[in-house]
């Protein structure tokens, strides 16, 4: 008899990310970005034993991008890091809902406007966040598909984990 098995999260490894972020914004991506953005970063970061791989969800892909987007507009990475653990939670929301909004910097700070909003007001950056959004799960999923055998997702008795599996 065999057992219907529960379908695989579709979450990444920080190379996996920067892979699937350098495709969709054709411009560079390393790991060691993804890691020093996403650590610690709205829960993305959870505290886990030494050696264990850290996973990354949709949400945190798009995040990925949505930095690489406004450092391609010359914000600095110091000032994106900021923005978007400061403004994490409506980043968020506005992509849970599909939102008409964009990010806005002005400054150290950011707001998540209407996109109906006057662009007559400065500011040094303004990113969409719909299309940010846009073919990130896509994306992912092809990532995944090449790579299916390498992870998959095992419940456990109090704590659910992945485990490596073997090629089927």
């Amino acid at each position: 008899m065999r057992v219907k098995s529960s379908p695989t999260p579709l979450v990444l490894t920080a190379p996996e990310v920067a892979a699937v972020v350098s495709q969709l914004e054709g411009e560079s991506c390393s790991a060691r970005q993804v890691r020093y953005l996403l650590s610690g970063l709205l829960g993305t970061d959870a505290e886990r034993p030494h050696g264990q791989t850290r996973w990354h969800g949709p949400a945190d892909v798009a995040l990925m991008r949505l930095a690489v987007r406004l450092e391609a507009q010359g914000v600095s990475a110091w000032v994106v890091r900021v923005v978007l653990a400061y403004c994490g939670t409506e980043i968020r929301a506005a992509w849970a809902s599909g939102a008409p909004v964009a990010l806005v910097i002005r400054g150290v700070t950011g707001t998540i406007e209407s996109l109906a909003t006057d662009f007559a007001v400065p500011a040094a950056a303004r990113v969409p966040l719909r299309a940010v959004w846009t073919g990130v799960e896509r994306a992912m999923r092809q990532t995944r598909r090449a790579r299916p055998h390498l992870w998959r997702w095992k419940a456990g008795p109090a704590v659910s984990s992945f485990s490596p599996v073997a090629p089927t």
